[in-house]
C-alpha cells in the first residue's frame, strides 16, 4: 500500500516538478505513434492461504515494454505489452494491458487494465491487472514515466500442491522510459 501512496504523489507531482524543464514541443506534438523501451521498479508480493498472509516479501524488477496509442484530442487509448524479470531470476511476468489516458499536453496521466501471467519454477499463473501511471514528454522522441499495478493471482499453488486457496497478491511500481 505504502508503494501506492509513493506513486500516486509522484503523479501528482511530475507535471509540477517537470515545468519549464526542457525546451517546448514541436507544433502539432500528440501522443499518437508506436513506443518501446524499459522499465525498472520494486516488486512486493504477499502468498495468502484461506485470508491469511504467511509470507511476504519484494524484490527488485526490470523489463521492457512496447506498444501503441492513440491520441483523440483530449483523450488518449492504448495498448501495450511488457516483459518483467525479477532479481533473482526465477521468475518472469508477462502482462498485456489497454490504456485510457488524458492528453494534457506534455503530460498524459492514464489507467490500465489487463491480464498478467506469472510464470516460473513449474508455476505458471494468470489473473487481471489494474493500475495508475503517468507520463511525460521529455522531448518529442523520449518520454519518461511512472506506473503502478496490482495482480491478485489466485489458487496460485492447485495445480502443484492439489490444495486450493493460496492466493499471491502482487504490486508493481515502475520508472519508465521510451
Amino acid at each position: 500500500m505504502k508503494i501506492l501512496f509513493l506513486v500516486l504523489g509522484a503523479l501528482v507531482a511530475q507535471p509540477v516538478l517537470a515545468a519549464d524543464a526542457v525546451a517546448p514541443l514541436s507544433p502539432g506534438s500528440h501522443w499518437t505513434g508506436f513506443h518501446a523501451g524499459i522499465q525498472i521498479g520494486r516488486m512486493d508480493n504477499a502468498l495468502a492461504y484461506q485470508g491469511r498472509t504467511f509470507l511476504s516479501g519484494g524484490t527488485d524488477s526490470w523489463g521492457l515494454h512496447a506498444g501503441y496509442a492513440h491520441d483523440f484530442g483530449p483523450h488518449v487509448l492504448g495498448a501495450e505489452a511488457d516483459f518483467n524479470r525479477f532479481r533473482g531470476g526465477n521468475g518472469d511476468l508477462l502482462r498485456l494491458k489497454g490504456k485510457a489516458g488524458v492528453d494534457l499536453g506534455r503530460y498524459q496521466p492514464y489507467l490500465v487494465m489487463g491480464l498478467a501471467r506469472l510464470s516460473g519454477d513449474g508455476l505458471t499463473e494468470a489473473a487481471p491487472l489494474f493500475g495508475v501511471g503517468g507520463d511525460w514528454k521529455v522531448t518529442d522522441r523520449l518520454t519518461i514515466g511512472i506506473e503502478y499495478t496490482y495482480q491478485e493471482f489466485d489458487d496460485v499453488l492447485a495445480d502443484e500442491t492439489g490444495v486450493a486457496g493460496y492466493d499471491l497478491d502482487m504490486e508493481l511500481a515502475h520508472l519508465r522510459a521510451s
